[in-house]
């Protein structure tokens, strides 16, 4: 099992080789993702709706 961080450090490097490989092929395109984020009143609760989850 990982810790947070060397996940992170791993996500940042695939992340990293993902977006130079894109530079590198113009047949790649993009991912567009879209997240909607709304407080519930003053509570501090966030709702968070990205596509149907």
């Amino acid at each position: 099992m990982t810790t947070l961080n060397e996940y992170l450090v791993q996500k940042l490097a695939a992340w990293l080789a993902k977006r130079e490989a894109a530079r590198n092929d113009p047949d790649l395109k993009a991912n567009r993702l879209k997240a909607n984020v709304s407080a519930l009143g003053r509570s501090g609760v966030r709702e968070i709706r990205i596509r149907d989850f």
